[in-house]
């Protein structure tokens, strides 16, 4: 098979993973903002663009590249709903993803060479963690294309000692920054080419120069905010260093370092636990056997670790940006196992067998998405068993995981909205924002909440998780449960604790009835 039909088949199978269940929690009139949290943060930003024109984000927690990139059509469209711009996004992201899979494929070919350079594309076509997140109108999939499309060019510029390439290369590096600023890390690996390559060496000033000044450009002209309103960008980058520094997210208390972290907790579930040795692997066998392609791929993986290895937040999708480097790594050991037959099959039929696994795992995550969401089916037991005078009782205000019984799901953003809706709405919606003295007056005739908001509590032995469940166990029962989790002929894939950000398509929901209520029985 030729190369070409290689890469357009593994391109189309990428397309039609992450295809697959696109629409899943769109916003819609039961409730307002989408299921993952993190997708009004860009759409909201890009629908504003795009209906007034001002083209100031106000929004610089993450960089205003992917922003501007959907606003672009939605303002050639005149406009577009939230739910349509949160789709929108999600298609961008497609592309970003089905691009990078493209990318990995030419980035093979120096590594690998032409007979497996199909390997890494095809096994990042299917991973887990890569297939996922390509769903989300989010910043993490289309900085991994930036990243390995600045590693690329360096690896160009290296072999070709192409200062131009190497400038191109800082230019992307701007892009990724743009997406999401701790992206722009890559810069460092054109830079360290600067120093390395022999016929950049003797001006290897200027080659920094050249590359940190296209890189800057590039930042600027995609963020150009950063600039025009400083106030606002510094104070956004201020906030998310010191969130990286302190943390806050109460799944990662008590939890291994980062690096440790990701290696025992976010790889087993976004790539499976087959993954890990081989990449492991690869890792060592890039490190003996040099070239400059798998160089450069082995600096990327290890300094991107690091950077994410200082921060106390340990978000599966931090790992997304090297994600296609390590799946080039994880593939390495197939190009250099050697001609010890016993030593080919044996890495041959591991990394065969994860590819397996892997098609299977996010087939099992994609049925999720297709599938009617446990909020949504929590939701419409309510409607069928609760009578409009009772009072459901939520752990808090509205957010994601939330069932859509009231429609301003969107936590703080939207917490005056909920204030006022709930005055008149029927049923009664109370939050119960952690005091749990009205579950002991019996004030609430249902509490619902999902597992994620309380079972890292528990893991912790935070007091709020006890003191919730003796008020339960008093006066309440279990009158239904609605579990959302990817499983495998009836087994679940995910780990007791995966990170909460591997959690958002899959909660489970629990649905408590105080004793004496008399309304209908779960269906």
């Amino acid at each position: 098979m030729t190369p070409k039909r290689q890469l357009l088949i593994i391109v189309l199978v990428a397309l039609a993973l992450r295809l697959w269940g696109l629409d899943w929690g769109l916003p819609n009139a039961q409730h307002y903002f989408s299921y993952h949290p993190d997708e009004i943060t860009v759409t909201a930003s890009a629908v504003s663009i795009a209906s007034t024109g001002d083209l100031n984000p106000h929004f610089f927690n993450y960089g205003s590249l992917y922003i501007y990139l959907l606003a672009l059509p939605l303002a050639l469209a005149g406009g577009a709903s939230l739910a349509v711009a949160t789709l929108a996004g999600r298609l961008l992201t497609v592309c970003f993803g089905a691009a990078t899979v493209a990318l990995l494929f030419a980035f093979a070919r120096r590594t690998l060479g032409g007979r497996w350079a199909w390997a890494p594309s095809l096994l990042l076509a299917v991973l887990p963690l890569h297939v996922v997140h390509s769903h989300f109108a989010t910043v993490d999939v289309p900085v991994a294309f930036f990243v390995l499309l600045a590693l690329y060019l360096t690896v160009l510029a290296a072999e070709r000692e192409s200062l131009r390439l190497l400038a191109v290369a800082g230019a992307v590096s701007g892009l990724a920054a743009a997406t999401k600023y701790n992206g722009g890390a890559v810069l460092l690996i054109p830079l360290a080419a600067a120093f390395i390559t022999p016929r950049l060496r003797s001006k290897a000033f200027v080659a920094v120069f050249a590359t940190a000044g296209a890189a800057l450009a590039a930042f600027l002209l995609a963020c150009p905010y950063a600039l025009l309103d400083w106030p606002a960008f510094s104070q956004a980058v201020a906030f998310e260093m010191r969130h990286g520094r302190i943390g806050g997210t109460y799944a990662f208390l008590n939890t291994p370092p980062a690096p440790l972290y990701h290696l025992i907790v976010s790889l087993p579930n976004g790539a499976t636990g087959l993954f890990i040795p081989i990449f492991l692997l690869g890792v060592v066998l890039a490190a003996v056997r040099r070239n400059a392609a798998t160089t450069t791929a082995l600096a990327w993986v290890l300094l991107w670790w690091l950077v994410i290895g200082l921060s106390r937040e340990k978000f599966i999708r931090y790992l997304i940006p090297a994600l296609p480097a390590m799946t080039l790594l994880a593939c390495l050991p197939l190009a250099q196992v050697g001609a010890h037959r016993a030593w080919r099959w044996a890495v041959g039929g591991w990394w065969a067998f994860t590819l397996v696994v892997c098609v299977v795992w996010s087939a099992a995550h994609l049925r999720t998405f297709s599938a009617v969401d446990p909020r949504d089916r929590a939701a419409e037991w309510l409607r069928g068993n609760a009578s409009p005078q009772r009072v459901i009782a939520l752990l808090d205000i509205p957010w994601y995981n939330s069932p859509p019984i009231c429609p301003w799901n969107g936590g703080l953003r939207s917490a005056k909205e909920f204030t006022d809706w709930k005055a008149t709405a029927t049923p009664k919606i109370l939050p119960l924002r952690w005091d749990f003295a009205p579950l002991e007056r019996r004030e609430a005739d249902y509490v619902v909440f999902a597992e994620v908001e309380v079972k890292e509590l528990r893991r912790a032995g935070d007091p709020r998780a006890k003191a919730l469940y003796d008020a339960l166990r008093a006066a309440y029962t279990l009158a239904a449960t609605f579990d959302g989790k990817p499983r495998i002929h009836g087994f679940p894939i995910e780990q007791t604790y995966p990170p909460p950000d591997w959690e958002y398509v899959t909660p489970t929901l629990y649905v408590y009835r105080r004793a004496d209520t008399e309304d209908g029985e779960p269906r």
